[in-house]
């Protein structure tokens, strides 16, 4: 994850679900209204600067920590089936992805907010609410 590019999904992680093609591992996105389509794990859920600025404390504790914790991870993955797994570290991994994850959350929350202060700001103020009003009327004269 170290850098510029970092991932929503650790990327060793979705290489697991996906295919050695070349240079990269490729894995298939799906989404809602979109075909499927096949993309390398390096451009998938990726975006500059996501967890701080490269070096920043966030990105550099979760690169040390996946790091540390690659090797093991690449072990369980080779187990035969049902093989019970260490739950100390299997507990660690799952806090690891869940507070990764929650990053995104916050964030989605935290623009959803300013958005809905946005509206209601607008509707609090006569002159904006009528202009609101007549733009959606006359986008919508059914109504």
């Amino acid at each position: 994850m170290a850098g510029n590019k970092q991932h929503h999904v650790w990327q060793m992680l979705q290489r697991g679900f996906g295919e050695k093609c070349g240079r990269d591992h490729h894995v298939w996105v799906y989404r809602k209204s979109e075909p499927p389509k096949r993309t390398a794990t390096r451009l998938f859920g990726v975006e500059k600067h996501f967890y701080g600025p490269e070096g920043s404390e966030a990105d550099a504790k979760i690169t040390k920590y996946e790091s540390y914790n690659q090797s093991a991870l690449q072990d369980i993955r080779k187990l035969p089936h049902g093989t019970e797994v260490d739950p100390e570290f299997v507990s660690a991994l799952i806090a690891h992805l869940e507070m990764r994850s929650a990053f995104l959350r916050e964030e989605v929350a935290t623009k959803l907010q300013k958005a809905v202060g946005g509206l209601v700001q607008g509707y609090k103020l006569p002159k904006k609410l009528r202009a609101m009003m007549l733009a959606h009327l006359e986008g919508n004269p059914e109504e």
